[in-house]
């Protein structure tokens, strides 16, 4: 299968008081996600998780080396990529001035889905992320659990042909979790999206990706499947 998310050589290194004044978040990560697969890249807090997604999303451009999703550019044909893609991360907010309804309107139209579909798309997924009777309320007052799958309502709008997730798994409650997997099981199977997460929950990774990158302190340190993995740690 055709690669539709890639990294190569990807390094970010940010500005920093100490250590020289620089600080690398990623260091030469190499990665590649085939088209219509679900993988999940696994780490501890500051392990490089975030800056992998901002820079697959185009919302940060690389020190060193390339990324490409769908042979787009993300720091240079960002516009043209974001039509196609759909980013969940712990900063974009949905508008609290606005109901989950009307936020979900708003964002397919971002993306030109038509009134007609925005609506049997929005109610097909509140209702798959059993959030229909919470669909007048503003995000603002749903709980952390509610919040995340409405996240993930507003990615899915406009039928992403890839889905990038950060920071997935934490602060879930155990009826969000299922939720979340049976609709991201539902959007790979059914819809063709293409999946890359980040968490560091490994267990919730296990329940939705077919493979798995471990990361380390910006570091790749073992990719492949889990029974890879295992044979590889000696488990």
């Amino acid at each position: 299968m055709e690669a539709v998310i890639g990294a190569f050589d990807l390094t970010k290194v940010y500005s920093s008081k100490g250590a020289g004044g620089k600080a690398a978040a990623l260091k030469s990560i190499n990665l590649q996600v085939p088209e219509g697969r679900a993988v999940a890249c696994v780490g501890p807090e500051s392990s490089g998780k975030t800056t992998l997604i901002k820079l697959l999303s185009g919302l940060i451009r690389p020190t060193a080396g390339e990324c490409s999703v769908l042979g787009l550019s993300p720091g240079y044909e960002t516009a043209r990529l974001h039509g196609r893609m759909g980013t969940v991360l712990y900063s974009a907010k949905l508008y609290a001035d606005l109901s989950l309804w009307e936020n979900l309107l708003f964002f397919a139209g971002v993306h030109g889905v038509g009134r007609d579909a925005a609506v049997e798309r929005a109610s097909f997924l509140l209702r798959r992320l059993n959030l229909w009777e919470e669909r007048e309320q503003s995000p603002a007052v749903l709980p952390t659990g509610m919040f995340k799958r409405a996240s993930l309502a507003r990615a899915l709008m406009h039928r992403p042909r890839v889905l990038l997730m950060d920071s997935q798994g934490a602060g879930m409650d155990l009826e969000t979790a299922g939720l979340v997997q049976e609709v991201l099981e539902y959007a790979r199977k059914e819809e063709g999206a293409t999946v890359l997460m980040c968490t560091q929950d490994m267990g919730f990774a296990q329940n939705v990706a077919q493979s798995f990158g471990l990361l380390h302190k910006g570091t790749l340190m073992a990719r492949g499947d889990l029974e890879s993995l295992r044979i590889g740690g000696g488990v």
